[in-house]
């Protein structure tokens, strides 16, 4: 659990993580709301695989917080039907079956937090449905996450960011390919 002022010194410590995963070509076309609808539905397609196997590792306790379910029905509601799962989230669920409890909230902290946070933008961004970002109780979540997160898995969390901002990176090719 953080200490007060924990969550301040947290955020500090990931600063450079979690700026280079905001300069990913993906994200930064989002922003700029030029990010086709076949590229976020990859993107979500290769999410939902993640957090799918981050889901059945958690206790019950956090099925409020499960989003896989909640994207697989946004992209059955997708124009999109055809997806792709790319390396490196092959690789990074290979990864996540490594973990135990305590480290696999360090991913749970960059995942869900930033749904929780940044995909409230995200989705007024988008202007599409995307229920996977909408939250019953979202300061609750944040709390309940918080309470299982410290200072000490700053290592892990930094993991977490880099598997993140290579799996953006990975769709770099596929935002040229259809800007060509």
């Amino acid at each position: 659990m953080l200490l007060k002022g924990g969550l301040d010194i947290l955020k500090d410590l990931i600063y450079e993580k979690h700026r280079k995963a905001e300069e990913t070509l993906l994200f930064k076309s989002l922003v700029k709301r030029n990010l086709s609808e076949k590229v976020w539905a990859n993107f979500l397609f290769n999410k939902m695989f993640i957090m799918d196997s981050i889901e059945s590792k958690l206790d019950n306790e956090f099925l409020d917080i499960f989003r896989s379910s909640l994207i697989k029905n946004d992209l059955l509601n997708s124009e999109v039907k055809e997806f792709k799962i790319k390396d490196t989230t092959r690789r990074y669920i290979s990864y996540i079956k490594t973990l135990n409890y305590d480290r696999l909230f360090a991913h749970v902290y960059v995942l869900y937090m930033g749904d929780l946070s940044g995909g409230q933008i995200i989705k007024n961004v988008l202007g599409t449905k995307n229920t996977h970002l909408d939250f019953k109780d979202p300061e609750g979540l944040k709390g309940k996450i918080m309470s299982k997160v410290s200072v000490d898995m700053i290592e892990e969390i930094n993991v977490s960011f880099d598997w993140v901002t290579e799996l953006l990176n990975e769709f770099e090719q596929d935002i040229i390919e259809e800007t060509d």
